[in-house]
């Protein structure tokens, strides 16, 4: 989920782009990452899942390559979108997301691009970042290198995608079936995104010269369904994206939270 939100004092973090005369203009943009486990989750030095194992984190980073803001576009003739009366193939749209009959939760926007007639997303600007983000110590870091400009045009951003190239997991896990503690150690290449609704309207009156706080958010959820006992040490120290853990940690990533602060300057 993707929240955003204005705030009117002007602020100097982040880094300076290019200056210019859009309908908004990025003047500075950063992103946090972080992992909160969550009060009903949360231990001492890490995480419990579902499943009731001990998870001890010692590294958690992940390498992120870029940010990037769509919108949203028709090639008319699609279905208006109403989530009082969900659209063939969905049961129940409340809280910003569908539930599709495959059990997925689907944000609005991308319900909305499902019914655009063809249109579907296409990017607006995207945000360069190129660092590792150590999740456990929330460091933020500027964003830069606005592509194709800072300059935005009159538009309605409707989603966010973080794109990342790397995962690491370094940590132990135990529980009352699982002694002596078995080692963790995890590393993912790709190219991963998390895709989140994300809301920006840039009407006619322009919005002048804004920054962008971006936070990406991992969960105590991160390899809940992984039953650490019947998987063999391999699982537990490997880069295979498609064994359990793998698929664990992609699922959990991809749920991430996403927030927004988008603040006038």
């Amino acid at each position: 989920m993707t929240r955003a939100w204005f705030a009117a004092l002007p602020l100097t973090l982040g880094c300076a782009l290019d200056p210019g005369h859009g309908f908004a203009t990025v003047e500075a943009a950063s992103l946090e990452g972080r992992f909160e486990p969550g009060p009903a989750r949360g231990l001492d030095g890490g995480f419990l899942t579902d499943e009731g194992y001990a998870v001890t984190l010692d590294l958690l980073t992940l390498d992120v390559e870029s940010i990037g803001f769509d919108e949203l576009r028709t090639a008319g003739g699609g279905e208006a979108f109403d989530p009082a009366h969900p659209p063939p193939g969905y049961t129940l749209c409340h809280g910003g997301h569908c539930h599709a009959e495959d059990g997925r939760l689907v944000p609005y926007a991308e319900v909305e691009a499902e019914l655009s007639g063809g249109g579907g997303f296409a990017r607006v600007v995207t945000l360069g970042a190129a660092a590792v983000f150590d999740l456990l110590d929330s460091a933020k870091r500027p964003l830069s290198d606005a592509v194709p400009s800072n300059e935005l045009p009159r538009t309605s951003l409707r989603r966010i995608v973080v794109r990342a190239r790397t995962v690491e997991v370094r940590g132990a896990v135990e529980s009352e079936v699982l002694t002596p503690p078995r080692e963790l150690d995890l590393t993912l290449a790709g190219a991963f995104e998390v895709a989140s609704p994300f809301e920006l309207a840039i009407g006619d009156e322009g919005l002048g010269a804004i920054e962008l706080d971006v936070t990406l958010e991992l969960d105590g959820t991160l390899f809940d369904g992984v039953d650490f006992a019947d998987l063999p040490d391999e699982e537990l120290q490997t880069s295979a994206v498609d064994g359990a853990l793998g698929a664990a940690l992609l699922t959990g990533l991809a749920g991430a939270e996403v927030s927004v602060r988008v603040k006038r300057r």
